[in-house]
This record gives C-alpha cells, structure tokens and sequence, in this order.
C-alpha cells in the first residue's frame, strides 16, 4: 500500500530542512538540495530525515487504515437510523 505524506507534514519537512528542494521532494524533479551548498551533509542527519520520512509514512498508512474503519461504521449507524426510522 502506498502512503502520502499530508501537507503538514511536508511543510514540517521543508521547515525543519530549508535547504530541501520542494521540486524534488514533491515531484522528483531536480536536485534533492537546493543550491550548491548544504547543511545536510553527514550520514546522520540523511538517516535520520530519512527515518522521520518513514514514519510518517508509517503513521499516514495507520490513519488511512483507521478512516477506513470509521467510514464503515459510520455507514452501519446510518443503515441501522434508517432501518430504525422505517419500522417507526
């Protein structure tokens, strides 16, 4: 299943790592940095982001997962009112 990052999430990131190219973030285009220099040069920092990204992801996919259920409930509270205000 394929998760998507929500807009807050991608404001954090390009907030948190202003010298993120949004291009490449968004639509893999360009360089991943934007100009020639960078803070994010060491291996640590690229893991950690990359751990974050992640997660998120992570989190996204179990809220998807969640609104699913919820949407399905609340389907079977409308069929059971309807149901309800029929016999009534």
């Amino acid at each position: 299943m394929e998760s998507s990052l929500s807009s807050a999430k991608i404001t954090e990131i390009l907030i948190t790592i202003p010298d993120l190219n949004p291009d490449w973030l968004l639509l893999g285009k360009g360089e991943m940095l934007r100009g020639e220099s960078s803070s994010i040069t060491d291996n640590t920092t690229l893991t950690t982001l990359l751990q974050r990204i992640e997660d998120l992801a992570r989190e996204n996919g179990q809220l998807q997962a969640e609104n699913e259920e919820l949407k399905k409930e609340l389907a079977r509270a409308d069929a059971r009112m309807a149901a309800s205000a029929r016999t009534a």
